[in-house]
């Protein structure tokens, strides 16, 4: 926690030094002492509200329903990190082998060119493969008039 209502630190050093001087020491004293007692009120009000709202929540649940839904929760909760799991095994899977083919590869060209282009032990193609020549048999687009309806 850096600040407190935003005030830093220095801030907080600088208020109080400024208040020493103000009240002097006899009234700093004193209001140590009340802001002490203030304090021990607060937290004995605050643990008797967290006994009394506990106390009402297990009252309001006397048929254990809260208590088997809070459970059914946390199951879910177990199943949702275990697919998690799962999904992230099963991706980082499928990954290996792409992972293999970008450390080494030559040995990927190996896997995928022909045996009768592939030449010795460095993985060169004996021949030069070229990518096949346009078809003219491909189609030209052609505009088609509207429906006339």
């Amino acid at each position: 926690m850096d600040s407190i209502f935003g005030i830093g630190l220095p801030e907080l050093i600088f208020i109080l030094l400024i208040a020493g001087i103000v009240m002097g020491p006899q009234r700093i004293r004193q209001t140590a002492r009340w802001l002490g007692v203030m304090v021990v009120k607060l937290q004995r009000i605050s643990r008797d509200f967290t006994r009394q709202l506990n106390a009402e929540l297990d009252a309001a649940d006397a048929g254990g329903d809260l208590r088997s839904t809070v459970d059914e929760v946390r199951q879910l909760k177990q199943q949702l990190a275990e697919l998690k799991q799962e999904i992230r095994a099963t991706t980082l899977g499928s990954l290996e082998p792409v992972q293999a083919a970008v450390n080494n590869p030559r040995e990927s060209v190996r896997r995928i060119m022909p045996d009768d282009l592939m030449s010795g032990e460095d993985g060169h193609p004996v021949r030069a493969v070229r990518p096949p020549a346009p078809s003219s048999a491909i189609p030209s687009p052609r505009l088609i008039a509207d429906d006339p309806e």
